[in-house]
């Protein structure tokens, strides 16, 4: 219980850093890193399905109030990364960085295709940019931080 209230507060302190001080600092082309997504796949290697689930829900819940106008997107996703990195994380051990590099990586590709797909369910207009790529390189680079942050 120590260790999940820890991370919670953590992740609610990532969450505030990156709606005030984060998107203003490292934005490049109007695009900045995902710091929930980042802590959620970091969550989801350390805890069990269930309680990666519950942070994944809450975050996303948190995350759709702040942007109101794609409402349960951010659940829908967060519920999705967690669960998909649930399932790796069985199969690879993530103690090395690059493993964990590359599934943030991962993760944050599949992040920008599922946000277009539903944002096209809801508009008709799918989009895709090549600056999604310094989404994708911004999450890439805060990972080993947040490791190391969260005490691993």
């Amino acid at each position: 219980m120590k260790k999940e209230s820890k991370y919670f507060l953590i992740g609610i302190l990532l969450f505030l850093f990156e709606i005030t001080v984060l998107f203003k600092l490292f934005s490049v082309y109007g695009i900045y890193p995902s710091l929930i997504k980042v802590f959620l796949t970091i969550v989801a290697l350390e805890f069990p399905l269930k309680k990666s689930l519950k942070f994944a829900f809450f975050f996303g819940l948190f995350e759709d109030l702040y942007m109101a106008e794609l409402f349960v997107y951010n659940v829908i996703v967060n519920l999705i990364i967690v669960y998909v990195v649930n399932e790796i994380k069985n199969h690879i051990d993530f103690g090395i960085y690059f493993y964990g590099i590359s599934l943030i990586a991962f993760i944050s590709i599949a992040d920008l295709l599922v946000k277009s797909i539903l944002i096209f369910a809801k508009t008709d207009i799918f989009y895709i940019s090549a600056n999604f790529l310094f989404y994708v390189l911004l999450n890439t680079i805060l990972y080993i931080p947040l490791k190391v942050l969260l005490g691993r």
